[in-house]
């Protein structure tokens, strides 16, 4: 941009659409601060919950290695842990789905416009 030339104001453009959003009945679903706030302590407690269960999880796999004996022994415990790691974050993320789910599923009383 030169510097005779004026930035451009977008406000009037997000307005009307803004406007022709509401127009075709999209509107914002009316969400609570205290909802919203309820929502992102759970899902900050859960989410310190799974990291703790998971470093937990890793210090016992290591000291598994370490009394391992054969070669065997180290590939059953690396493939166990791998597959309940995946499993407990497939588990996790639908967990902190569920609790975004239950907050959009709220009873509304009415929807605030855009």
């Amino acid at each position: 941009m030169s510097t005779t030339e004026k930035p451009t104001d977008l406000a009037p453009s997000m307005v009307k659409l803004m406007k022709s959003m509401q127009g075709n009945g999209l509107h914002a679903p009316s969400i609570s601060g205290a909802d919203w706030m309820e929502a992102m302590i759970e899902m900050g407690n859960e989410m310190l919950n799974f990291t703790a269960d998971r470093i937990k999880e890793d210090v016992d796999t290591q000291q598994k290695l370490l009394k391992a004996k054969e070669i065997t022994d180290v590939q059953k415990i690396q493939t166990a842990f791998f597959q309940k790691a995946m499993d407990d974050y497939a588990a996790e993320y639908a967990r902190l789905l569920d609790i975004g789910k239950s907050l959009m599923d709220k009873p509304q009383a009415h929807t605030v416009p855009v």
